[in-house]
């Protein structure tokens, strides 16, 4: 198991991830998860001794079977005597891991607490038996659901290969290689149509690959600012970020060798923070986006990314024939302004050496000053590919036929009400927190539905968004201050927004860009659309993790397509869809003061309810006894 396990998780920022075996395996991981200190005193959370704040990297084949098994170490005893009386320290001594964009594992594998599944206690273990699908392809990350726990450290990478994330690749190198650097202009899809050789590139044109993880920094541990700044009767849903970080590195030039033969790099983008935006910019080239958030795309030449968190991108980038390393930029935004660093991708080891002894002198720039530097999201630009038939209902035109629409307007509270029963202030969407969602999540009709969901921000703040077990179309999206949109009044600027953008799909034929992850200005709106794909509760919520504590998000039910419910929206939590646990964050006054760990998460909730256990019992006792006077009667 061991050396299966070493061939599986690698090092975080290895090169040449690309070559995988195609026929599938299974693959058996163990994570043991503890907390630990950095190098500064910190307390962060360690994945099997790492002490960078991230697990190993896992890469799997699609088709392939993953088992992650997770152990729980997180509390000490000290940590669990204290949990009694503390809730929000039980919640965070439990854990849970969601595959984040990973579709079609499974509801059971999506990895939220007290929804999708019972809470991993202290000191048990628990295992996500998950089958890749075969049209799963592109750069994901998994991280804790539970509390405030994966900014800590309970997070990593996902790759999931494929030969046509592969082929887009040989295929913009081809393109790359014939085309003057003269000719290729930033905000333009590049042209592909010179293209001759179909079959691939000859070995010395191969990639060199990446990871680069982005990421906010804090510079206490995340359970006492959620406890002391967060939930705190006067505390406010944005504390203060102390910094940012590189693969896990937080100095402001940061040296990395990477193993390159050619001229050409492929580099695998992720925002995997807490809560800032990041800037990403290769200076003095051009990037070749073709991946976002797993769904290939149709080629596009950018100056520079902006990620909300949750995000992820693959690029091409074309080095010099004499260039020695790249130079990459990075802002994380913070309140005001942006934390800045840089990071060189250095070819050889002598040179990494020389550079690390004599650092180089060039200021940084100006991250607003960096060339096509938009913080929007490029919904009309990023144009999808439909990499498999199962994709194309998302990939190949625009959603239509919706069987329901949604809107949510989301705030926050800082009344005396809110507080008087929740203990701080929160955020609702619609008038209810993400805690009362999970609790009753709305109805969104049945698999094979087709919804339209608007989210209005009545906040100044961007937001990042993402959506647990689909992709969606981002059919329309606000620049910042149109105020919300309301469908049935049919006026203002976000409804006037909405119509050019509806327009725009209808005249061109476009496809809106499909992910799972967006940014949603503050005074603005977005509209999604998505098929329903699979029965169950799932996730729509904001990705800033104090946010989700303060209550911003929702949880939404899917009925099977064999039992077609209302697809009405269904306000009133009273016949809303009933999940019976409590939310991991909930503050909810009341006596709850006993440390009770369930049965274990191998157990079904439903199993574990003796009143249900009962009912069952005494029905079997009844058509036992009937079938026995039925029985005497007829003989």
């Amino acid at each position: 198991m061991k050396w299966m396990q070493a061939l599986l998780v690698v090092p975080l920022f290895a090169s040449h991830l690309r070559a995988l075996p195609v026929t599938p395996k299974t693959h058996d991981v163990e994570f043991t998860i503890k907390s630990s200190f950095d190098t500064a005193g910190k307390r962060i959370i360690s994945i099997n001794d790492s002490e960078n704040t991230y697990g190993p990297t896992i890469i799997v084949q699609a088709g392939d079977r993953l088992r992650l098994t997770i152990k729980n170490r997180i509390c000490s005893e000290d940590d669990l005597n204290s949990a009694i009386s503390d809730k929000l320290l039980r919640d965070y001594c439990t854990t849970s891991i969601h595959f984040h964009g990973l579709l079609g594992i499974g509801n059971m594998n999506d990895g939220v607490p007290n929804v999708t599944q019972d809470p991993i206690q202290p000191n048990e273990e628990y295992t996500y038996d998950i089958n890749i699908p075969d049209d799963t392809c592109g750069t994901f990350w998994y991280h804790s659901h539970s509390s405030v726990q994966y900014g800590d450290g309970l997070r990593g990478v996902i790759l999931v290969n494929c030969d046509k994330h592969n082929a887009l690749t040989d295929k913009v190198i081809s393109v790359l290689e014939s085309t003057p650097a003269d000719s290729l202009h930033p905000r333009s899809h590049l042209d592909m149509s010179g293209l001759v050789d179909d079959a691939g590139l000859p070995n010395e044109n191969t990639p060199a690959e990446t990871i680069i993880t982005l990421t906010d920094m804090y510079d206490r541990w995340g359970f006492d600012i959620l406890k002391y700044d967060v939930m705190a009767p006067d505390g406010g849903p944005d504390p203060s970020l102390t910094g940012s970080m590189i693969n896990g590195m937080s100095t402001t030039s940061i040296y990395e060798q990477i193993e390159i033969d050619g001229n050409y790099l492929k580099l695998r983008v992720l925002n995997t923070g807490m809560s800032g935006t990041q800037i990403f910019h290769v200076e003095n080239h051009f990037m070749i986006v073709i991946e976002t958030d797993g769904i290939l795309v149709k080629p596009y030449i950018l100056d520079t990314l902006s990620l909300a968190v949750g995000q992820r991108y693959t690029v091409i980038v074309k080095r010099g024939d004499n260039e020695e390393f790249l130079r990459i930029i990075n802002g994380c935004n913070k309140m005001m302004g942006y934390y800045t660093k840089e990071l060189y991708l250095v070819k050889d080891q002598a040179v990494l050496e020389e550079m690390i002894s004599n650092p180089h002198k060039t200021s940084l720039p100006s991250i607003r000053s960096l060339p096509g530097l938009d913080k929007n999201e490029l919904f009309r630009d990023l144009t999808p590919i439909a990499r498999t038939d199962t994709e194309s209902s998302l990939t190949t035109g625009l959603l239509t036929d919706t069987s329901s629409q949604f809107s949510f307007d989301y705030v926050y509270n800082s009344d005396e009400a809110t507080i008087e029963k929740y203990g701080t202030g929160m955020y609702s969407m619609k008038g209810r927190t993400f805690q009362e969602y999970q609790k009753s999540p709305a109805e969104f009709g049945s698999v094979g539905d087709v919804v339209e969901v608007v989210i209005n921000s009545v906040d100044h703040m961007r937001h990042p968004w993402h959506l647990h077990g689909h992709h969606f179309q981002l059919v329309s999206i606000g620049t910042g201050r149109e105020g919300s949109l309301d469908k049935s009044h049919q006026s203002g600027r976000a409804w006037q927004k909405y119509e050019e953008d509806m327009a725009y799909w209808r005249e061109t034929g476009t496809v809106p860009i499909v992910r799972d992850s967006i940014n949603i200005p503050g005074g603005s709106f977005a509209v999604i659309r998505f098929q329903l794909s699979e029965a169950g509760s799932w996730l729509f919520h904001c990705h800033v993790e104090w946010h989700m504590a303060k209550g911003l998000g929702l949880a939404f039910h899917i009925n099977d397509a064999k039992s077609k419910a209302t697809s009405a929206e269904v306000a009133d939590p009273s016949t809303a869809h009933e999940v019976p646990e409590v939310s991991p964050l909930s503050t909810d006054k009341g006596s709850d003061n006993d440390y009770a760990p369930s049965a274990g998460p191998n157990h079904n909730k439903n199993e574990r309810s003796p009143k249900k256990t009962t009912v069952l019992l005494v029905y079997f006792a009844i058509m036992v006894i009937l079938n026995y006077l039925f029985y005497k009667l007829i003989m």
